[in-house]
């Protein structure tokens, strides 16, 4: 008869196997080394062949444009870059489609202009990219663009709305 303490404790010696088991544990491939609980836990996963849900790239679409409402700007210089843009208005579409040229092409693309892309944030928490246009060297600067950077600046420290 077992005593009570005896039933709450395990076992700590492993009983060894007899030769009828060590034979059949061979013949699958399992030693007492290799045979383990994972296997009986691995066997409980399904594989949905989705691959990792963690790791799936999206692809956003983030508006390139002025903001519409309020929106304030990061001051973090990594929100910002300079660059050469082109705006390309198409007769027969609404908006304004935005390419972005490389050093080889500005001269050869007679409307591209500097130009800082500024990441701005409504007050939803959507991410707009504001293009803020300058003049090419040689150029007189445009009231609106002069407007809109100083829009833009305070933008770094308040909440600010284009009306």
């Amino acid at each position: 008869m077992r005593t009570r303490r005896s039933l709450g404790r395990p076992k700590l010696v492993v009983e060894n196997p007899g030769p009828a088991e060590q034979e059949q544990a061979v013949q699958t491939g399992q030693t007492a080394d290799t045979q383990s609980d994972t296997d009986d836990i691995e066997a409980l996963w399904e594989d949905d062949g989705l691959g990792d849900p963690l790791t799936t790239t999206h692809v956003h679409n983030i508006p390139i444009d002025k903001p519409k409402d309020f929106f304030w700007a990061c001051p973090d210089r990594k929100y910002r870059k300079k660059t050469w843009v082109y705006a390309h208005k198409s007769e027969n579409v609404v908006g304004v489609r935005y390419f972005i040229v490389d050093r080889p092409m500005r001269d050869k693309v007679r409307r591209a202009r500097p130009c800082t892309l500024l990441t701005v944030v409504d007050r939803a928490g959507a991410p707009r990219i504001w293009p803020l246009f300058s003049p090419r060297p040689g150029e007189n600067d445009n009231i609106a663009w002069i407007t809109a950077r100083s829009v833009a600046r305070e933008a770094l420290t308040n909440w600010v709305r284009l009306e």
